[in-house]
């Protein structure tokens, strides 16, 4: 499937040239680990960073380096997506371990050697507890989880539309197939994802069209489409904007209060 552009903070930017101005802002994987990292991540990452920027031992060097060229070179190119920040994502944890291990062995220094068992014994268990909590708070939704920084630097949780995936794309296939007219069509910038649900359906009369490789049809008897922030493409965002000045969604699926899926139905002529 043919398709241009890429969703961030509310605007589609040019992504099919290596390296745009155009493109995606180089913020990007910054803003990333500001909104998605716990906080504790964040303090030892950067105490760890601090201290593998002014060690000389090989371990060291190695997350100097790649922290640099990961970062700056993934952040240079036009095209960013979050697939592409789980190596940034293994340098940063790594920098976070070595922070706070060498924040708590500083603080043990300072105490009485009597004392450091019980010290060690909070603090790891105090840091498991924080961890823990958050995963919690971020179930099931892991992928739109924000943290505390997210309130400013994305109060909508609309920065990372890619990060809902296909969330509700199953329930509106669902939908749809217990309720379209004969020979349908489903439009949905996820054609085969909607295949893969509807051969679960006992409907075999519904066809699957890519929104952004084919359009909308002015012939099928009935067509329904999928809507979703996480696949705007250039091709369809004035087709999007129609729909959504023309239409009402018949159903729409979100994560908390974040809208992730609407579904459009629209009879023959009604476009």
């Amino acid at each position: 499937m043919s398709h241009h552009g890429w969703p961030y903070a509310d605007r589609l930017w040019v992504t099919d040239m290596p390296i745009s101005m155009l493109g995606i802002p180089p913020t990007f994987y910054l803003m990333l680990l500001l909104t998605r990292l716990p906080l504790v991540t964040l303090a030892g990452a950067a105490v760890g960073a601090a201290i593998a920027w002014s060690r000389r031992e090989r371990g060291y060097v190695f997350l100097r380096v790649f922290s640099i060229f990961q970062l700056i070179g993934y952040s240079a190119m036009a095209a960013k997506f979050l697939r592409y920040s789980l190596p940034i994502l293994v340098v940063v944890d790594l920098m976070a371990a070595v922070g706070i291990v060498a924040s708590v062995t500083w603080l043990l220094t300072r105490v009485k050697s009597e004392v450091r068992p019980v010290l060690v014994a909070i603090a790891y268990g105090a840091l498991a507890v924080v961890l823990f909590a958050g995963q919690v708070q971020a179930s099931p939704s892991f992928s739109m989880h924000r943290t505390t920084l997210a309130r400013w630097l994305d109060p909508d949780g609309r920065r990372f539309p890619e990060a809902s995936y296909d969330v509700g794309v199953r329930e509106a296939v669902s939908q749809i197939a217990a309720g379209a007219a004969p020979g349908a069509e489903i439009v949905s910038d996820v054609p085969e994802v909607v295949r893969f649900y509807l051969s679960r359906s006992p409907r075999t009369d519904l066809r699957v069209r890519a929104f952004a490789g084919s359009g909308l049809s002015s012939t099928a008897p009935e067509q329904w489409v999928l809507v979703q922030d996480a696949h705007g493409y250039f091709e369809t965002a004035d087709l999007i904007a129609l729909l959504r000045m023309r239409h009402t969604p018949v159903a729409e699926h979100r994560i908390d209060d974040i809208s992730v899926l609407q579904v459009f139905r629209i009879a023959q002529g009604h476009l």
